[in-house]
């Protein structure tokens, strides 16, 4: 009995048989898929390519703004203060602080923004030359200097200053104001300024018995031995508190002024002395005169004078109450209220 299939029914168009099997139309598009790569030819596929890329350039690390610190001799500063003053002005400023022990120009690093130099330097004048752009500040005896373009000739100020410090603060120290001083023949108007401070503390500094003189007293030295002779001479006449000046106060001349029962007052820090000797030392508060030019206007201050300040007191020998007064004296100098007449 023969049945006739009618194709246009979606049942019968959505199936046919394979293999005997009934499939439908997705299973057999995918079977023949199969067959169809089973016989295309195969292909070769290309090695893969490694990417190569330059080698990386190498980029130097810049150097941070730094401040040159020279200090001839290659140690740190002998005072403290200046020491302790450098290093906060580089931090203050984010400089990173490098030390030397000379100038030479070709040397200083392109991020160095400022030199700081102890002492006049060989190599300064070159360095001015080659760096304009470089702020250079030179640590003189009592003073603080900026070279623009050459360096201020050291003024007579702070020695004028000290000296009249040391006459009055000696006559703080001598029972009957019998003071004298030894001095280096530099400045000239040194000696005339020591006088000057005695009579500021004393008056007319008359003792009220023998020996008598015409206080205060002034020898001048310029050698060891002349320092030990000026000792002598003012012993003898009974000077009972003694002013150093500065480079004289060495072991030596210390020690015989304790043996002739004087109080000594000095300009440089002192050597080893008898205990209830020494009575404290004049000096230059320099870290405070760079604070000063480091932050002043580089084309209206060339110059500061340091400020005074006492060290290596002895309380037990310059009393609080009498440092205090001296102390009042520096900044009275300082000021002008106090002044200092000059020979010429």
């Amino acid at each position: 009995m023969t049945h006739a299939v009618d194709l246009r029914s979606p049942a019968r168009r959505s199936r046919f048989r394979l293999g005997g099997r009934q499939c439908t139309p997705a299973i057999s598009l995918a079977i023949l898929a199969l067959f169809a790569q089973a016989c295309a030819p195969a292909v070769t596929q290309p090695p893969p390519v490694t990417p190569t890329f330059p080698p990386p350039t190498a980029t130097p690390t810049p150097e941070p703004p730094s401040v040159l610190l020279v200090q001839p001799d290659g140690t740190t500063p002998v005072d403290d203060g200046l020491a302790a003053t450098i290093a906060q002005l580089a931090e203050e400023s984010g400089l990173v602080l490098v030390t030397a022990t000379e100038v030479a120009p070709g040397e200083v690093s392109a991020a160095t923004l400022h030199v700081i130099v102890e002492g006049v330097d060989p190599g300064l004048s070159a360095l001015a030359v080659a760096r304009p752009d470089l702020e250079i500040f030179v640590i003189q005896s009592g003073q603080v200097d900026r070279l623009q373009p050459e360096l201020p000739v050291p003024g007579r100020e702070f020695e004028l200053r000290r000296a009249f410090s040391a006459g009055y603060a000696s006559s703080l120290l001598a029972p009957q104001w019998r003071i004298g001083g030894v001095l280096p023949a530099d400045p000239t108007d040194a000696h005339s300024a020591f006088i000057q401070g005695g009579i500021f503390g004393c008056g007319l500094c008359n003792p009220p018995y023998p020996p008598y003189a015409d206080y205060p007293l002034v020898e001048i030295s310029q050698s060891e031995a002349e320092t030990l002779s000026a000792i002598e001479s003012l012993a003898q006449v009974g000077v009972s508190a003694l002013y150093l000046g500065e480079g004289l106060a060495t072991q030596a001349a210390v020690q015989a002024a304790a043996e002739r029962g004087m109080l000594v007052l000095g300009a440089d820090l002192p050597p080893q002395a008898p205990s209830g000797t020494w009575a404290a030392s004049i000096r230059p508060d320099l870290g405070a005169a760079l604070r000063t030019i480091w932050s002043a206007d580089a084309d209206t201050v060339a110059s500061v004078v340091a400020p005074l300040r006492l060290e290596s007191t002895d309380p037990d020998v310059f009393s609080p109450g009498r440092q205090d007064d001296v102390e009042r004296l520096f900044a009275q100098l300082e000021s002008g209220a106090v002044r200092i007449l000059l020979d010429s």
